[in-house]
């Protein structure tokens, strides 16, 4: 009495797991071509592209070490700035140069100035 529901759901499941084999067949199929290609081909060639990929995943190795990995790193860093001994805040109209110009700017934010306060 249940089959023929059965059956449509099985099939419909296996109508979905070959569309889902056939996208991931297409999405493989350049690097399977690839993949004859290069066993076809002499050795130095072979070395090249392998030294290349070495390379390659070499500089991928480094750049997750400079991503991953804190050197020199300062817990307290905010207290350098010294916050409290600013005589002018942020946003606080200061004059432009050195000179008597009346031309007036704001004041640098003390996270942007470089070397610290």
């Amino acid at each position: 009495m249940l089959d023929p529901i059965v059956n449509f759901f099985t099939r419909i499941f296996q109508w979905i797991g070959r569309g889902i084999g056939f996208v991931v067949g297409i999405i493989l199929w350049p690097f399977m071509w690839v993949g004859r290609w290069y066993g076809q081909r002499g050795w130095i060639l072979k070395a090249v592209v392998g030294l290349a990929v070495l390379v390659l995943i070499g500089l991928y190795a480094n750049f997750f070490y400079a991503t991953q990995w804190w050197n020199n790193f300062e817990p307290n860093y905010p207290d350098k700035y010294t916050f409290e001994a600013r005589n002018v805040s942020a946003g606080e109209q200061v004059s432009a140069g050195a000179g008597t110009d009346t031309a007036k700017t704001c004041g640098n934010s003390a996270i942007a100035r470089w070397p610290l306060i």
